[in-house]
């Protein structure tokens, strides 16, 4: 059950809380609400103007270990595109990416637009061994690059801890966040014929009164693979909190 996997990642919240670090201020000065939190991160789709950030990306599949480095930046409306550095960009390519379109350049060739793409899976595209998971649900954001609006249905209340169940499109999203900090700290996709993703967002920094994830880990439930994101130095320009963008 998706909630069992998110009861074991409780404790995470519990260490990460002890760190100190700035928070981000809630609405009424002391706590979020689970509506509040899930806006504080859905919202970038209409406020976020641009980010830059440059990025590294660490792959690990049981004992072996890759990396690379690269520049990511969004646009409004959820487009996102990520350019690896040499020699990773003769390898791997560039990528940009909609909720509804991808078009991916590889490396020596021309690029190719993916108008419908929900078929389509990782390793259609890099040649590493990775699960088949959808491309928009691994960016290093809370829902990913989602193709439409987010519902929420459930909301279990822990203490300072919210166990949030909702969907957007065919995607299904369980999550573990923060009543004080409005930070999503852990995150479970699950897509019809698709392994289960789980996301970790280990820190965020706050920018222009939004919180931003900068480290966020991507891995399966058996198989031992994980995807680590880590955007460097991120750079916003967004629209105010709470005004109507």
């Amino acid at each position: 059950m998706a909630y069992r996997f998110l009861g074991l990642l409780l404790p995470l919240f519990f260490l990460t809380g002890c760190a100190s670090r700035a928070v981000l201020q809630a609405p009424d000065g002391n706590r979020w609400t689970a509506e509040d939190v899930i806006h504080l991160h859905i919202d970038r789709s209409s406020a976020w103007e641009s980010l830059f950030a440059a990025m590294k990306v660490k792959l690990e599949v049981g004992d072996n270990r890759w990396s690379a480095s690269g520049s990511l930046q969004y646009q409004v409306g959820e487009q996102i595109s990520f350019q690896f550095r040499k020699p990773y960009r003769l390898v791997l390519g560039d990528v940009f990416l909609t909720p509804t379109r991808l078009v991916y350049w590889p490396p020596f060739s021309t690029p190719q637009v993916f108008e419908e793409f929900d078929s389509l899976s990782l390793v259609d595209f890099f040649p590493l061994e990775l699960p088949d998971w959808d491309v928009r649900d691994i960016m290093p954001f809370p829902f990913g690059a989602r193709s439409s609006g987010f519902q929420l249905d459930t909301v279990i209340t822990s203490g300072e801890t919210y166990l949030l169940n909702g969907r957007s499109a065919n995607a299904r999203h369980f999550l573990v966040a923060s009543a004080i900090r409005g930070e999503i700290l852990t995150e479970r996709i699950e897509r019809e014929g698709r392994e289960p993703l789980l996301k970790t967002y280990r820190k965020y920094v706050i920018r222009e009164d939004w919180l931003v994830p900068t480290e966020v880990q991507c891995e399966t439930e058996e198989s031992g693979i994980s995807l680590t994101w880590k955007l460097i130095k991120p750079a916003l320009r967004a629209a105010p909190r709470n005004s109507k963008f």
